[in-house]
C-alpha cells in the first residue's frame, strides 16, 4: 500500500480574529498543531509524510477588498457580501480562509491529502443566507478552485449542512439540461453533497426533494445515541454512494462533534471510530481516481476531541499505529440499530427506484 502524504494547513492568525461563537468556549486552531506535535505516533512523521504548514504571509495590498470580494462571489451572491462586510471579523477571517484555500490547492497538486480547520463551522454558509456565524463556504470554494468537472462534498457531522445543499442545488439548477434521472450521473460540472448526520437534523421533505434531484444532495441519517457499530456501518454505506459517483475531487467536512466527549454532539462515537474514518477515506482513494482530496475539520467544542479524535483520524489517514483507544461500549442499543437500519434502507430504496443505482448496505 502506498504511504499517504498528508499536509495540515493552518494560520496562527485565526486565533487572533474576534468573532462570535455558539459553544461554551472557543477552540483554538493552535491546539490542532500542538496535538500533532505532541502525539508520539504522529510526531515522528512530521517533516516526512505528515507536514504542518502554518501560513503567516497574508495578502496585504490596496486592492485587498476588491480581491476578497472577487473570491467571495465565486461561491456566494454579491448581495450577501454587501450584507456581511460591516461585521468586524468578516474581512480578516475571509482573508485567512482564501489564503489557506489557495495553499491547500497548491499542496494537493503536489500529491498531498490536505487537512485544514474551519472555525466557525463551514457547512451552514449558503449562497443566499448565513446561519449562525458561518460567512464563507470554504468546502464549496475548494471544490470550485480545483477546477473539477465532477466534485463531491461528503459531510460527516452531527449537523446537516443546509448551506452546502443550497450550493449544490444552485449548481444543479444551473447545469441541468435533462429531466431523465438515469442520465444525471453522467452529466459533468456538478457538485454532489452527501451528509452523514443525525436524524434530528433532517426534515422528511428533504428526501422528497432529493428524489427529484439525483446526484445533487442526499442525507444519510442515523439516530442520536448511535455508537461505533451503527456509525461505521452508515459511514460504509455513505462511502459506497460517494464512490459510485466517482468524483474527480472530494471535499470531506469532518465534524468532531460526533465524538462522545464533544459537548455539542448527539452520538456516542469513540475515538477508535475516528481512526476508522481515516482508514475509510484511504479506501475511497484506492478505489476511485481522485485528483484531489481536501478535509475540512469543523464543529469542535472540546479540546479532548482534538487531542484524541482528531489525532486518531490523522493516524488512520496516514495508515500508522492508532495513538488512542477508548475502552467503552461500542455496540448500540436495539432501538438505535433498528432506527438506523430503517433509515438506511429507506435511502437505499430511494436510490434504486428514483436514482437508478444500487448500493450495498451492511447494517
Amino acid at each position: 500500500m502506498e504511504e499517504s502524504k498528508v499536509a495540515f494547513v493552518t494560520s496562527p492568525a485565526l486565533d487572533r480574529v474576534e468573532f462570535p461563537y455558539v459553544v461554551r468556549f472557543r477552540p483554538k486552531v493552535c491546539w490542532f498543531s500542538e496535538a500533532l506535535r505532541n502525539t508520539m505516533t504522529l510526531s515522528k512523521y512530521l517533516g516526512g509524510n505528515l507536514v504542518v504548514v502554518e501560513k503567516t504571509d497574508l495578502r496585504e495590498s490596496q486592492d485587498l477588498d476588491r480581491y476578497l470580494k472577487r473570491e467571495f462571489t465565486k461561491v456566494h451572491v454579491e448581495s450577501l457580501y454587501l450584507s456581511l462586510r460591516n461585521l468586524p471579523y468578516f474581512r480578516p477571517l475571509l482573508q485567512i480562509y482564501v489564503t489557506l484555500a489557495k495553499s491547500a490547492v497548491e499542496l494537493s497538486q503536489q500529491g498531498f491529502i490536505v487537512v485544514l480547520p474551519c472555525l466557525p463551522p463551514d457547512h451552514w454558509a449558503g449562497r443566499t443566507f448565513v446561519r449562525r456565524c458561518s460567512i464563507f463556504a470554504l468546502s464549496v470554494y475548494l471544490a470550485k478552485l480545483s477546477g473539477a468537472q465532477r466534485a463531491a462534498i461528503m459531510s460527516i457531522d452531527v449537523h446537516y449542512g443546509a448551506g452546502t445543499q443550497d450550493h449544490a442545488e444552485y449548481d444543479y439548477q444551473r447545469g441541468s439540461t435533462a429531466e431523465d434521472s438515469s442520465s444525471a450521473l453522467t452529466r459533468p460540472g456538478r457538485l454532489f453533497y452527501l451528509s452523514l448526520c443525525s436524524m434530528s437534523e433532517v426534515d422528511p421533505k428533504v428526501y422528497r426533494k432529493a428524489k427529484k434531484m439525483p446526484w445533487c444532495f442526499l442525507p444519510v441519517t442515523i439516530p442520536p445515541g448511535a455508537r461505533d457499530d451503527v456509525f461505521l456501518s452508515a459511514l460504509d454505506f455513505a462511502s459506497r454512494i460517494t464512490m459510485t459517483y466517482e468524483p474527480e475531487v472530494l471535499v470531506v467536512q469532518l465534524g468532531l462533534d460526533i465524538y462522545r466527549e464533544d459537548t455539542i454532539g448527539e452520538f456516542v462515537v469513540s475515538c477508535d471510530a475516528f481512526y476508522d474514518i481515516g482508514s475509510t477515506l484511504k479506501t475511497i482513494m484506492q478505489n476511485i481516481r481522485l485528483r484531489n482530496i481536501f478535509i475540512v475539520i469543523e464543529c469542535v467544542s472540546s479540546k479532548e476531541s482534538i487531542d484524541k479524535a482528531f489525532t486518531n483520524f490523522m493516524a488512520g489517514l496516514l495508515g500508522v499505529e492508532k495513538p488512542f483507544h477508548d475502552s467503552v461500549k461500542k455496540d448500540s442499543s436495539h432501538t438505535v440499530k433498528n432506527l438506523a437500519r430503517e433509515s438506511i434502507q429507506r435511502v437505499r430504496r430511494m436510490l434504486t427506484k428514483h436514482w437508478k443505482v444500487r448500493v450495498r448496505v451492511t447494517l
